[in-house]
């Protein structure tokens, strides 16, 4: 949800298929990266479910400033790590991770059943590092999607971005493609 709606429709035209397609959208966190307004207002304007926890919600509802507040507040179903929720065929399970972003960061763990198997899809952007528990849902997964967004040795040459933000945002809480 953090691309725009242009960028997520050639996503989709990519991949051969359409916005009409989507049955619901989670979302992780509330960075602008991981949540667009603009593609919030258009999944809302097709009718589309958006599952977030409450915080997230509210924060998302406090960015949009014109008249598809009601309908993008209406879209959202909120969500908590204590309940399982369904989209489509898809059963979701969701985990805390840790990250510095408001209202608490999410990752999902996917299960559809085809055939009498089933696949096990875990999503997990923007953490330092995972719990416990986190680590035990990523066991025996069919898909793993972990977003990593740093290269450390890059980082370390880079001088644009002051230390500080270096080791209390980028370290400490995304993993990089070492780890």
């Amino acid at each position: 949800c953090g691309a725009g709606p242009r960028v997520l429709e050639d996503f989709l035209n990519n991949i051969n298929t359409s916005i009409d397609k989507i049955t619901g959208a989670v979302i992780t966190h509330s960075h602008s990266d991981h949540m667009n307004e603009a593609t919030l207002r258009k999944l809302a304007s097709n009718g589309i479910p958006i599952y977030c926890n409450d915080e997230v919600k509210k924060i998302a509802i406090a960015a949009i400033k014109d008249e598809s507040k009601k309908l993008v507040k209406k879209n959202f179903h909120e969500i908590s790590v204590r309940n399982e929720f369904i989209i489509g065929d898809f059963k979701i399970k969701a985990f805390n991770l840790s990250h510095d972003s408001d209202g608490g960061c999410y990752g999902y763990v996917f299960k559809k059943k085809t055939s009498g198997k089933i696949t096990k899809i875990v999503y997990a952007t923007d953490f330092g590092y995972p719990s416990q528990s986190a680590k035990r849902l990523f066991r025996d997964a069919d898909i793993m999607f972990i977003e990593s967004d740093h290269c450390d040795i890059m980082l370390d040459k880079c001088f644009e971005i002051p230390e500080d933000i270096k080791e209390n945002h980028i370290r400490k809480y995304h993993i990089s493609t070492t780890q």
